[in-house]
């Protein structure tokens, strides 16, 4: 038997709401992040604004440039 690919559910149905410039979303991320390190409980989609996406996979794309 061939190996079985999985690929992520997501998280809502909602799109999110885009961030209005590029120094938004890297201040949300940024901020995201530290608050995690700092203890807080993330959990995504759970937000007071949906976004399109989570605060790692823009760091992810910051760190690949």
């Amino acid at each position: 038997m061939g190996q079985q690919k999985y690929s992520p559910r997501p998280v809502s149905t909602e799109e999110g709401e885009p961030f209005d410039t590029v120094e938004h979303a890297w201040l949300w991320s940024v901020q995201a992040t530290i608050a995690r390190h700092e203890g807080a409980r993330v959990t995504a989609g759970r937000g007071r604004v949906p976004r399109p996406c989570e605060p790692s996979d823009i760091i992810g794309v910051v760190c690949a440039m």
